[in-house]
């Protein structure tokens, strides 16, 4: 026993990711009283050093369960390490081919690749813009509504590059 777990995760933060870690490299779970400390301290993990941080997620991609990511989402952690990935999940795919919300899918995916940091690193990301382009999805209708619009002989060139003439203005593209 190590004492009291919020105790030992405030005198070193990185002990909550070494946490989830561990679970991933021997698919153990955690303990609900951890869980509850991790959630109450995870805050603290922005003390900890981005290179430390980036060891233990290459480990954790590298361990036989890669979609303990997850985990780092559901305790609070990923928020404060990867906030682009952690806005992915509850993001509903905006596709009838995808069964899965965007974070479900991006676990799912980053279980398939072999053992590799480059491809487990490339399927963790691939997604991870599609909460930030659904939330403008209103503001790209309304650009596109404008650029149909436009005709051929709109389009124009200046010194800041090519652009298209409409009629409410000028878009550079």
């Amino acid at each position: 026993c190590v004492g009291n777990a919020e105790t030992r995760f405030r005198e070193d933060a990185l002990r909550m990711l070494r946490a989830v870690r561990f679970c991933a490299a021997l698919s153990f779970e955690l303990d609900d009283e951890v869980c509850r400390s991790i959630r109450k301290c995870a805050v603290l993990i922005k003390r900890v050093s981005a290179e430390r941080i980036f060891e233990e997620l290459n480990k954790i991609l590298l361990s036989q369960n890669p979609d303990y990511i997850r985990k780092l989402h559901e305790l609070g952690l990923l928020r404060y390490i990867i906030p682009q990935l952690d806005s992915c999940f509850g993001e509903k795919q905006k596709n009838k081919y995808h069964i899965y919300d965007v974070g479900e899918h991006i676990m799912v995916t980053v279980k398939n690749p072999p053992c590799n940091l480059v491809l487990r690193w490339a399927a963790l990301l691939h997604d991870v813009g599609k909460p930030c382009c659904a939330s403008r999805a209103q503001s790209a209708k309304a650009v596109l509504s404008l650029c149909s619009t436009a005709t051929p002989s709109s389009r124009a060139f200046s010194s800041d590059g090519p652009s298209m003439v409409m009629p409410s203005g000028r878009i550079t593209a």
